[in-house]
């Protein structure tokens, strides 16, 4: 039915309601935007993950990095994209401060993170 609506109404069937738009673009996300959500992914294993590369000195995420990314993935499991969005954020500004990832993550770090932290999630 609601398919039906949206196609009346010009819209594609398949296009999914995400609320109203926050104006900023997602490198722009902070934590606060997230508030509602109870995420120990994110605040728990992102806080880990940063705390890890930084004491590596590294963020890329192969090797050891990678090995304890995949290890907090299965400890603190999520169907939720949503999550990985937190997770990616927390990371992100974690590395902003500790000076391993630039002002404004031209390189978009964190839709890294939340992408592969939702592919290895499904696929391990």
């Amino acid at each position: 039915m609601i398919s039906l609506l949206k196609r009346f109404l010009g819209r594609s069937a398949s296009v999914i309601d995400v609320g109203q738009p926050t104006e900023k673009t997602g490198n722009q996300w902070t934590e606060d935007d997230f508030s509602h959500l109870n995420s120990e992914l994110a605040t728990v294993g992102g806080n880990e993950f940063a705390d890890f590369c930084i004491a590596e000195g590294d963020c890329d995420i192969a090797g050891d990095v990678l090995d304890k990314f995949q290890e907090i993935l299965k400890r603190i499991p999520t169907d939720d994209e949503e999550e990985y969005d937190f997770l990616g954020v927390v990371v992100r500004q974690r590395l902003i401060s500790a000076n391993l990832l630039p002002e404004g993550d031209p390189e978009r770090y964190q839709y890294k993170v939340a992408q592969w932290g939702s592919s290895l999630a499904k696929h391990g």
